[in-house]
């Protein structure tokens, strides 16, 4: 860890949060002196891999060999990490996930690049990066990519994942709130601004994920959005077709069809399966959930 990363720790534990910024009307240009460090992060990690692509220095990254370093002791468990076949990955507006890629890669080659670098007596560009902001950063992003991953490689409807999507983002913004201080607190209360601002749970959606059957726990809404939807779902049922069910532990009250093998679609947002409450009567609603 480089002096001015020891700096930073220190600096951003003496920060308290600041309950005065308004997070919906903050921009660029009157961000938090420790906001914008992080700021200035991203830009020097952009310009660094823009070089490294300009020069072709990427063949030469895949090409060090480890034992060329002699890395101390606080550096040896990160060393032992590196893969030779690692490149810089450029960012792009377009790409949702560049920016996590780019950070991941200069953090998995940053001692082969720092030895590089100095070899070019070009290290200054690599001085500038402070990488403890580049591994929060990477945190950070961490959630925010399983979601868009699950998401493009599904080409189903996507209205049922909603709720469990943005619950699942605002449970892990939440928790990296609690560890991360100075800048990476600005953003993280902001993207939760964002997200309640921007994303409004209606009853739609919670029917929506109520009615896949991965998701009908319905894990990530309130109890009264879980009331709401099981009393719009049992007023959506014909009253002719509304049947009562007793004694649910006979096998022969419930005609159930073969069980399907879990989809992988977003996987760790799936439903729990655990043996259901048995309930002495109960209607469609009820048996559904217990499916």
């Amino acid at each position: 860890m480089t002096d001015d990363e020891d700096d930073y720790d220190r600096d951003v534990s003496q920060i308290s949060d600041d309950d005065m910024i308004d997070y919906s009307s903050t921009t660029i240009y009157n961000l938090p002196q420790s906001a914008k460090e992080i700021v200035d992060t991203t830009r020097h990690c952009k310009v660094l891999v823009k070089y490294i692509k300009k020069t072709n220095l990427n063949r030469h990254i895949q090409m060090v060999e480890e034992d060329n370093y002699s890395p101390t002791a606080d550096e040896d468990e990160k060393q032992k990490q590196f893969s030779k076949f690692t490149t810089l990955h450029q960012c792009s507006v377009v790409r949702w996930l560049s920016l996590h890629d780019l950070l991941s890669s200069i953090e998995k080659v940053y001692y082969p690049l720092k030895h590089m670098l100095n070899e070019r007596t070009e290290s200054s560009r690599l001085e500038k990066i402070n990488m403890s902001i580049v591994t929060q950063l990477i945190k950070f992003l961490k959630p925010w990519k399983y979601v868009m991953n699950g998401i493009q490689l599904s080409n189903s409807p996507s209205l049922f994942i909603t709720l469990p999507c943005i619950g699942y983002l605002k449970q892990q913004i939440k928790k990296s709130e609690r560890i991360m201080k100075g800048g990476m607190s600005f953003f993280i209360k902001r993207s939760l601004h964002l997200l309640e601002s921007m994303f409004k749970t209606e009853n739609l959606h919670v029917t929506g994920t109520f009615l896949h059957p991965n998701y009908k726990q319905l894990r990530y809404a309130t109890q009264i959005q879980i009331i709401e939807c099981h009393t719009s779902c049992r007023l959506a049922i014909p009253t002719s077709s509304t049947l009562t069910y007793s004694n649910c532990n006979d096998d022969n009250d419930i005609n159930e069809p073969p069980k399907k093998k879990p989809k992988r679609f977003l996987e760790s947002l799936i439903d729990d399966i655990t043996s259901p409450v048995v309930l002495e009567i109960k209607d469609e609603v009820d048996a559904y959930i217990d499916l």
